[in-house]
């Protein structure tokens, strides 16, 4: 058996949604509803996969 997850059509749509920042921003602020989030600085956010590396595509 794989431990390597499969793809789902899902996939391309969350790299979409998460690849534009300020989305990414609005999301963290509104639904994570934790102190440490004040401290968050969105400015320094960087993309990645799942697998730590890159998103291509």
């Amino acid at each position: 058996m794989s431990t390597v997850p499969s793809a789902t059509p899902y996939d391309g749509l969350y790299k979409q949604l998460f690849s534009h920042p300020p989305m990414v921003e609005a999301l963290l602020r509104g639904f994570v509803h934790e102190n440490w989030v004040a401290r968050v600085d969105t400015g320094r956010l960087d993309r990645r996969g799942a697998d730590g590396g890159d998103w291509k595509g």
